[in-house]
């Protein structure tokens, strides 16, 4: 299991969640918003888009990537179901996008939100 926060893409991190049954990995969405590019510039020193995110769980060779830590630049709520889709964009794993308080079971058998 690996776990980032507050990462922009990495080499290292990468070699770090190779193979890692579960990648929990923080996602920013910034695309079609309106923002200064002082601002989107500024995010994505610490942050990877939402639609990137797969890619490094498809490089990571990860059987499960969760979103975590995760929002919209300009703070509108999170469409959980265009995440997904976004996450799934180069990446053929399963994917969640967490909320908050959800706890996950990681067993041999896979990654399950519990109920």
């Amino acid at each position: 299991m690996t776990f980032s926060g507050d990462t922009t893409y990495s080499d290292n991190l990468e070699r770090l969640a190779d193979s890692s049954r579960l990648l929990v990995h923080e996602a920013v969405n910034v695309r079609g918003m309106s923002l200064p590019p002082v601002v989107r510039d500024h995010t994505l020193l610490s942050h990877v888009e939402v639609q990137k995110v797969g890619a490094v769980a498809t490089r990571s060779n990860v059987g499960t990537l969760l979103l975590s830590h995760i929002g919209n630049l300009d703070g509108s709520p999170v469409d959980h179901s265009q995440w997904r889709r976004w996450a799934r964009s180069g990446y053929d794993g399963q994917v969640h996008v967490g909320r908050d308080l959800e706890i996950y079971k990681v067993d041999r058998t896979g990654v399950r939100k519990r109920p």
